[in-house]
């Protein structure tokens, strides 16, 4: 799912990792610093700093039982090799787990 959903951000990557399905291998392209990138599931923090490391192939793994893969790269084109957990928001019952690029001002708040 992408839209704008705030003025603040541009685009919302949406992936319901809570589903438990193999999301497959998915990409990004254009990921910008007033992008975000959404979960329903937390994304592993290997070492609880908040930045999320990409795994094997600069692809970022995601949550779940199957999971999936994204690769994503930034609006010049080159790959982007991790993002900044920024925080959870709770609506009706779900999770939501929020993601940017290290440094933007994206935030929580960006899901009113």
């Amino acid at each position: 799912m992408v839209g704008r959903i705030s003025n603040n951000i541009s685009d919302v990557f949406f992936f319901d990792t809570a589903l438990g399905l193999n999301l497959g291998k998915d990409t990004i392209t254009g990921f910008g610093a007033s992008d975000i990138l959404v979960t329903t599931t937390q994304i592993r923090d290997n070492n609880g700093d908040n930045i999320i490391g990409f795994g094997k192939g600069a692809l970022l793994d995601l949550p779940g039982v199957e999971g999936g893969t994204v690769g994503i790269s930034n609006n010049m084109g080159m790959a982007i090799r991790s993002l900044e957990y920024d925080g959870q928001v709770e609506r009706d019952g779900v999770a939501y787990y929020v993601y940017s690029t290290i440094g933007s001002a994206a935030g929580v708040d960006v899901l009113g």
